[in-house]
């Protein structure tokens, strides 16, 4: 599992590395005022970037680095969720019994 959550780790850290010169790229390739040889550099350059795209990107619970059902609120997965909020352990989260 420390594994997965350092591979993680590296992904997003080169995401945010290269966000910006994508969205740069994306721009010139999208420009229809520019020469088209300009535009074909750019869409040649994008293609460098495949290996760190947002798509690669997976949110995951901080304490069991599990990836499926991520509640972004907590920042946590819905097993963990439920049991912090079983034990009382988050803020503005009740348990209700009828």
């Amino acid at each position: 599992m420390k594994f997965i959550s350092i591979k993680a780790r590296n992904i997003r850290a080169r995401f945010y590395e290269n966000e910006s010169k994508r969205l740069a790229l994306h721009f010139l390739k999208n420009n229809k005022n520019l020469s088209s040889a300009i535009r074909w550099k750019a869409s040649l350059l994008l293609t460098k970037f495949k290996s760190s795209g947002r798509s690669r990107l997976s949110y995951r619970c901080y304490l069991t680095s599990r990836s499926r059902s991520y509640i972004k609120l907590f920042d946590l997965s819905r097993v963990k969720v439920r049991e912090l909020a079983r034990d009382g352990r988050l803020p503005f989260i009740n348990k209700v019994s009828w």
